[in-house]
């Protein structure tokens, strides 16, 4: 963030304008840059109150939607959030393919978003070809590396995995837990694909 090089900073910059806010009603801009502070020092619940006030404030601008989508799915958290309406992230994601379509934003959650739908439904073979496409199209983003992971995974239906199958599903787990060392669910895949790639049948 602009500006931002410390938690520290965030902080003192969280108290001035809350004192703002204890004078008058923030404007717009200003919910929208208190609620990236949130967001930035991992408040998320903190930051989606201040974003959604600023999407009523300034609904078309692209960015309170973007990092309003970010706080949902809990980007750059330890874990995968386990207790978010999914409509909730998606509708964010439906406005800005809607309206802001061009965005790499809208189209790096729009890849999340599909992968996520794919692996509810359990479809792993066209998850393996939307999951190629985002790392292909976005090969910095965890998130799209770990689910293409387990997209090679089947989605957990492994009967008919491979040696091969396994280390490509490792290369890309390993790429995300690289990308993000503190997410949890790539650092810990590691090591158990590791294994089932030593016991998987060659052919």
């Amino acid at each position: 963030m602009q500006g931002v090089t410390s938690d520290e900073q965030r902080q003192i910059r969280i108290d001035e304008l809350r004192l703002i806010a204890a004078q008058r009603q923030l404007l717009g801009f200003e919910r929208l840059e208190l609620g990236e502070l949130f967001l930035a020092s991992g408040r998320a619940a903190l930051a989606e109150e201040q974003l959604r006030k600023a999407i009523d404030l300034e609904g078309t601008a692209p960015r309170p939607h973007v990092l309003l989508a970010l706080a949902i799915l809990g980007f750059n958290r330890p874990t995968l959030p386990t207790q978010v309406d999914p409509n909730d992230f998606r509708e964010q994601v439906d406005w800005l393919r809607t309206n802001h379509p061009e965005l790499p934003e809208t189209r790096w959650l729009g890849f999340y978003d599909d992968l996520n739908r794919l692996w509810e439904a359990r479809d792993w073979r066209r998850g393996i070809a939307v999951g190629a496409t985002a790392v292909d199209q976005f090969p910095d983003n965890y998130l799209l590396q770990y689910y293409y992971a387990m997209a090679l995974l089947h989605f957990g239906k492994t009967d008919e995995l491979k040696r091969q199958d396994y280390k490509e599903a490792l290369r890309h787990m390993r790429i995300s837990a690289e990308l993000n060392p503190i997410f949890e669910p790539a650092v810990k895949n590691v090591s158990t694909i590791e294994y089932y790639a030593t016991q998987a049948p060659v052919a």
